[in-house]
Order: structure tokens, then sequence, then C-alpha cells
């Protein structure tokens, strides 16, 4: 969730299809919840990017249903429901909180990780560029790296590179492939390319690395 307050001014860079539900809420509405929380001292919210609000994102899933199938009562039940996200973004996202402050979301989530992965490994034999690893998971290129850096521990080229080896490795080991073959199934276009990223991995060359088994 990100929490952008009044006054505030900002712009997205998003790449890809991405399901984004916004709530506008006024000043009047926000200090009403915060009332009975505050004393009547007066709420400011923080603002927040990328944080995890479990309760908030709750409520804003029943905002965003309730308001897309309407029945005669709906008006009721979404002035509750935005009146409980008021009194939730005052708890844990105002300068009267009740609540710990979030920690950030580092890297990228459970379901972004395994979308990565497995796309490199269905398409290992072909070039990859950031800018498909990045559309996967709807982020910018320069976002995208950060992200996978704090998730992984590496940048998205180092990984990239040490599963291609590994792959590598298993398939000079375990089929009678030639160096050719496996720098194509690899996704080096060049046998030479791949010689040199190989010994540059494990210190050894792709021949030398069979004759050793």
């Amino acid at each position: 969730m990100s929490i952008i307050p009044s006054g505030y001014d900002g712009g997205w860079g998003i790449s890809g299809e991405l399901e984004i539900s916004q709530v506008y809420l006024t000043d009047e509405r926000l200090q009403s919840a915060a009332a009975p929380l505050t004393d009547g001292k007066r709420a400011e919210l923080v603002g927040r990017a990328l944080f995890d609000d479990p309760v908030a994102g709750r409520v804003m899933a029943i905002l965003s249903q309730e308001e897309t199938s309407a029945g005669p009562h709906s008006r009721l039940f979404l002035d509750q429901a935005l009146d409980l996200l008021c009194t939730q973004l005052v708890r844990a996202h105002s300068n009267c909180g009740v609540l710990p402050a979030p920690a950030p979301r580092r890297g990228l989530a459970d379901w972004q990780i395994r979308r990565v992965m497995n796309y490199a490994h269905e398409h290992l034999d072909q070039e990859i560029s950031l800018e498909d690893l990045a559309a996967l998971v709807s982020l910018s290129r320069f976002y995208f790296c950060t992200a996978f850096r704090l998730a992984i521990g590496s940048t998205p080229h180092n990984w990239l590179v040490r599963l291609r080896m590994e792959r590598a490795q298993q398939l000079l080991a375990g089929t009678d492939l030639t160096i050719i073959q496996v720098a194509l199934a690899v996704g080096y276009e060049t046998p030479s390319a791949f010689t040199a990223s190989f010994r540059k991995a494990f210190g050894i060359t792709p021949s030398a690395f069979r004759q050793r088994l």
C-alpha cells in the first residue's frame, strides 16, 4: 500500500498491466474518524510507499468489491467501511498513531520471485533482458533491479549468469551434448563467449570440466 497525503506530488513508473484501487479521503472524514482516538488532536497522515498493511488491505478489497456490485444499501455500507479505513490509517499511519510503524517492504514478494525464476528456467536457451524480467512483475527496470538485489542478494545479471552456468554443468555432466550444443542450450550464441563465462565462474574450461568427470 502507498499513502499520499494532501499536498504531496509524485509520479508512477509502472510497466505492464496492474490493478490499482484508489480511495480519496476528505480531511473532514479523516478528522472525524480520528477524534475518538486522539482526544481532538489533529491527525496528519504520514506519506508511505509500498508498505504492507493487512488490515487496510482487507478494507480496501471490501470497498472495491462493494463498489462494483452496488446494491440498495451500498451507500451506508461504503460509508461505514470508509470510516473503518480512516480509523486504521490514523492508528497506523499518522502522527497520532497508536500502532508501531510497519516495516517497509524490502525486495520482491514471494509470487514475484517465483514468476521471475520460473520464466528464467523456461527460457534459459534464449536472450533474457532486464526489461523482460521487470515486465513480468509490473515494475520499472530501475526499481526491479533494486528490489531483486534486496530479495535475492545478487543483481539480476549475476544471478542469471550463475543460473546458466549451473545448468551448463548439469548438461556437461549428464548428457552427450557437444560444447556448442550446451552453449546454445544455456543462451550463448558462440562457444567462445560460453567458454569465457564458464571459466570465469569455475576457473576451468567446459572441455576440461568434462574431462575431469
